[in-house]
């Protein structure tokens, strides 16, 4: 008798230890599977949170319509170049582009027509640099290319193959062809600036001064 109660005692602790296994498997079971199910809920959150902050990122720093990087990647870029001018020692070159008589193209045509105007410029400017320069649309119809290692002789030459695409390149829509020109400022930075403030503004000056001599010009 005591060897069955003792028995009845063993098998009974065997079967509550063996219960008690078998929660402890379905409890991490459920963990595991809760883990999991977060894992594909986080998951595509966590891609959606990072390319909104990408989007985030690129609208503020590129230009809406056309795609070009904006004033403020200029003020970021023109720091970071001249620091590599003044380590290296290499030149540094600017030129500033504007759509001549864009005005009076708005007005007889529409800002819809204007719109794409300016993207038809931008992209020819984007297309005749190198992978090395940086064009930023810097507000309404100017541009700006920033031309590391670039001296102001071989700016020029850059701005006057971008004028001439520029002027063959007209802007198509419905049975309009609206022919482009534009004018172009170009400035190199001097070896005792220690930043972008003053070659942009002789570049603007040339711009506006070639605008005044006749437009389509570089000066």
């Amino acid at each position: 008798f005591n060897v069955a109660v003792k028995q009845y005692e063993v098998d009974s602790n065997q079967k509550i230890q063996e219960l008690r296994t078998s929660q402890q498997l379905i409890l991490i079971i459920i963990v595991l599977t809760v883990i999991i199910e977060g894992l594909f809920v986080i998951t595509p959150l966590s891609i959606k949170s990072y390319r909104y902050s990408k989007n985030l990122h690129e609208e503020a720093n590129q230009d809406y319509l056309t795609n070009l990087l904006n004033r403020r990647s200029f003020a970021v870029l023109a720091k970071q170049s001249v620091a590599m001018v003044k380590r290296y020692h290499s030149d540094l070159s600017v030129i500033s582009f504007d759509i001549d008589l864009f005005k009076s193209i708005n007005d007889q045509y529409g800002h819809n027509l204007g719109d794409k105007v300016i993207q038809s410029v931008a992209s020819t400017i984007q297309n005749n640099c190198r992978d090395s320069d940086s064009v930023f649309r810097f507000g309404g119809e100017e541009f700006l290319i920033l031309l590391p290692r670039t001296s102001a002789t071989e700016a020029i030459k850059l701005a006057e193959k971008i004028r001439n695409a520029i002027a063959n390149s007209p802007t198509y829509s419905d049975k309009l062809i609206i022919e482009i020109t534009a004018s172009a400022g170009v400035s190199q930075l001097n070896s005792q600036e220690t930043n972008i403030e003053s070659a942009l503004k002789r570049a603007d000056d040339a711009l506006y001064q070639a605008k005044e001599q006749g437009r389509d010009r570089v000066i």
